[in-house]
């Protein structure tokens, strides 16, 4: 059974951002600072260092933070610099933040701080809503609504209430999605019932609102029931979208520090911000 997301699960926690000097970072930090005071939080600029005496990342912080409080007035601002792994360092983070936001790929540095190693792994395993900011994604041309994508294998609630509280801060609309693509059932002959399909879908999704208290938020929501491939189909919806939101299930499978295919192309290829919400699961 999954434990519902709610707006105040996170109380009095900050957004973490982790830098590294890269572009994609101060992006991710710009991201990060503009989500931080729409939520009434303080936000937390974090990078790895070899070592407690490293000048270079008190540096950074410093650079990072005078930017920040200059560019978004009002911002409470915490900087740290932690030392070890990025990987167990930003994932133990996490646990004890609001969301986590880093950029698509940083220098190589941060210790490694490049899609593909410390962002996929965070992606599979953070404690808290992540989200990675791609640098192609320019803040003031991505003003359309906050796009959800939701399945029918699991119950998608969770995640629409996230979506639902970042379209209402962002002031945005809510877009929920559900692709699919028909499956073979031989070489020649696919299922291609496709009005009952997507009555079903309509179904799930107007069930899954109603258990999110989407009444409750002053955000206008459309749906979208579309035939392909749901990677594909969630790139392209990327491209006017202020945000993309997705699940990921935690506590069900090992450790394997993967993640499915449909989150990898998207981390790959997505135009705007992707937040990956953590669907927290217990035996009933």
């Amino acid at each position: 059974m999954s434990e519902l997301f709610t707006p105040d699960a996170y109380e009095g926690r900050p957004v973490a951002v982790a830098v590294d000097g890269s572009d994609f970072a101060r992006d991710a930090a710009d991201w990060a600072a503009g989500e931080a005071l729409r939520g009434g939080r303080r936000l937390r600029v974090l990078t790895v260092a070899d070592s407690a005496s490293d000048e270079d990342a008190f540096d950074l912080l410093d650079e990072i933070e005078t930017r920040l409080v200059k560019a978004h007035p009002g911002l409470v601002v915490e900087r740290d610099a932690l030392v070890g792994d990025p990987v167990r360092e930003l994932e133990a983070v996490s646990r004890e933040s609001a969301l986590l936001v880093v950029g698509s790929r940083g220098r190589g540095g941060f210790a490694g701080l490049l899609l593909g190693s410390v962002s996929f792994h965070l992606a599979a395993h953070a404690h808290c809503p992540l989200v990675v900011v791609p640098r192609s994604h320019a803040a003031a041309a991505h003003r359309g609504p906050s796009v959800v994508g939701v399945d029918d294998e699991h119950d998608c609630t969770q995640v629409l209430r996230y979506a639902l509280d970042h379209a209402e801060g962002a002031g945005g609309g809510l877009r929920v999605v559900h692709a699919w693509a028909p499956y073979p059932l031989h070489d020649s002959t696919y299922i291609s019932d496709t009005d009952i399909t997507a009555r079903h879908a309509q179904e799930r999704i107007a069930a899954w609102l109603k258990a999110a208290h989407a009444e409750q938020y002053r955000v206008r929501a459309e749906t979208a029931v579309v035939r392909g491939d749901p990677a594909k189909v969630l790139v392209e919806q990327s491209r006017d979208a202020d945000l993309v939101v997705v699940g990921a299930h935690r506590g069900r499978l090992p450790r394997t520090g993967r993640i499915g295919p449909i989150l990898h192309e998207l981390l790959l290829a997505a135009r705007c911000p992707v937040a990956i919400v953590p669907l927290v699961w217990s035996a009933e």
